[in-house]
């Protein structure tokens, strides 16, 4: 595993020398008879537990793994996720399952202050919940990531989870993205990541799913679109618009 650091202006990305060293812009070439296809995730930390809500979003993330395949065949899959809470995990143990796939994972701060946002302690007995989390991000990070980046620090955790999110979004060759389809909320949303990767004509994957949000009051239902998939700016659509996967 290739462990990078960059202790640069919090408020700027790696100037594209230093990004050339490990996530090349080039990268999605022609290897032998394979392609490397670099996909970025994002998507809600929260997802409604419900069972047969949950069973209708895996069965979306298998449609959109089936899609990629049929229309990027031959290819070996770069996994590019911030490891999040909920859809980020969802989506790279989905993508994970397939042939060829690595992971790098793209963290908005430095590795030990990020772990906070999964629990306080990796005292089991303190806090079991957090601290199992916390074990299973740094199981993500040390078993199964073949490169970490970390980025420097910003100001406010919203804005490190902005320019992680926009970092996925500059450096993926496809964004897939678990999401309510409503404009941002607040700084550092998944609205804010896929609306980056549209800007420039990236190729999008749209799962519906709510924002299964700790209040209540702020949850969002998409009703009976979810798990249902929509795509944009793929081969042989018209560039801007939304195709729904039927």
């Amino acid at each position: 595993m290739i462990h990078r650091a960059f202790l640069l202006n919090s408020f700027l990305l790696p100037p594209h020398s230093l990004l050339q060293r490990h996530m090349n812009s080039d990268e999605w070439t022609q290897s032998g008879h394979r392609q490397k296809l670099r996909i970025g995730v994002t998507g809600h930390i929260g997802l409604d537990p419900d069972t047969t809500k949950m069973n209708a979003l895996l069965g979306g993330v298998a449609e959109v793994i089936t899609y990629l395949e049929r229309v990027f065949p031959n290819s070996d899959w770069i996994v590019i996720s911030s490891l999040a809470m909920g859809a980020d995990r969802l989506l790279t143990e989905a993508l994970l399952t397939q042939r060829g796939s690595r992971l790098v994972a793209v963290l908005p701060m430095p590795q030990n202050e990020y772990a906070k946002d999964f629990g306080a302690t990796d005292d089991l007995r303190i806090d079991p919940v957090g601290a199992a989390r916390r074990q299973e991000f740094y199981d993500w990070l040390k078993e199964r990531a073949v490169e970490v980046i970390e980025l420097p620090l910003a100001p406010t955790r919203e804005k490190s989870y902005q320019k992680a999110g926009f970092f996925i979004a500059d450096h993926c060759n496809v964004l897939m993205a678990v999401w309510d389809g409503l404009p941002a909320q607040g700084t550092g949303g998944t609205a804010e990541v896929v609306h980056r990767a549209v800007s420039v004509g990236k190729p999008v994957c749209h799962v519906w799913a709510g924002n299964y949000k700790h209040d209540p009051k702020k949850r969002t239902n998409v009703g009976k679109k979810h798990g249902s998939v929509r795509c944009m700016n793929f081969p042989g659509q018209k560039p801007g618009e939304w195709i729904d996967l039927v």
